[in-house]
């Protein structure tokens, strides 16, 4: 099962924040200019952990990740934008 999670960061080198940007790209939706959404399994966060462990420093760069919840998550309950408001995508399970 995947929860929703956030990933915000602090990247002080340019070159570095590039990376994790990308990295964060690759598994989640922009809210803001630093700030991610991401449906994620188990594993999955545990390979975003990995991906992005390897590109920070870990004595300079911060990065947030927080658990919001399951796939029954309220999102309009938990997420709350103030002036110019992003629509997040609920992600429903596909079934091919």
């Amino acid at each position: 099962m995947k929860n929703l999670y956030l990933i915000s960061y602090d990247v002080r080198d340019q070159k570095r924040w590039r990376k994790v940007f990308r990295i964060a790209k690759g598994y989640g939706t922009q809210l803001q200019y630093s700030v991610f959404y991401c449906y994620l399994s188990p594993k999955e966060k545990i390979l975003l952990i990995r991906d992005i462990e390897g590109v920070i420093d870990l004595a300079s760069d911060r990065v947030l990740i927080v658990n919001i919840g399951g796939p029954d998550v309220d999102l309009e309950e938990k997420i709350e934008f103030l002036g110019q408001k992003n629509d997040i995508e609920e992600h429903q399970a596909v079934i091919i």
